[in-house]
């Protein structure tokens, strides 16, 4: 009874050590600087908070890691960029809808992220 207890153990140790070997391999191939290019479209307004400043986080965070962001406000996103809803907007763990936009915008004049002008639309 011992030696199938120890056989099994061992056959559970080899199999794991070579899953972990080939997940090891497989991971080094992959270049870990790849960069994206992220659209983010959003339709939340400011009647949920919390989601609308997801989204500009989701793109903030994007953006400082180097990828790519553009920006599509659609419906009731637009309000999300007057003035009054940047300045009191802000979600649940998400953080202050002012500070991703402005953050966002800061980088948009480099080029490195495009905010579709929606503005025209409000």
């Amino acid at each position: 009874m011992k030696s199938k207890i120890y056989f099994s153990f061992i056959a559970s140790v080899l199999i794991f050590y070579f899953t972990a070997v080939t997940n090891q391999h497989a991971y080094s191939q992959t270049p870990t600087n790849t960069k994206m290019k992220i659209l983010i479209h959003v339709t939340i307004g400011p009647e949920n908070p919390t989601k609308a400043a997801l989204a500009f986080l989701v793109a903030r965070t994007a953006i400082e890691e180097g990828h790519t962001v553009t920006m599509f406000l659609a419906g009731d996103a637009v309000q999300l960029i007057r003035d009054n809803v940047l300045d009191n907007l802000a979600g649940l763990g998400t953080g202050k809808l002012r500070d991703h936009f402005d953050a966002i915008v800061k980088v948009a004049a480099n080029s490195i992220c495009q905010v579709i002008p929606a503005r025209l639309a409000v």
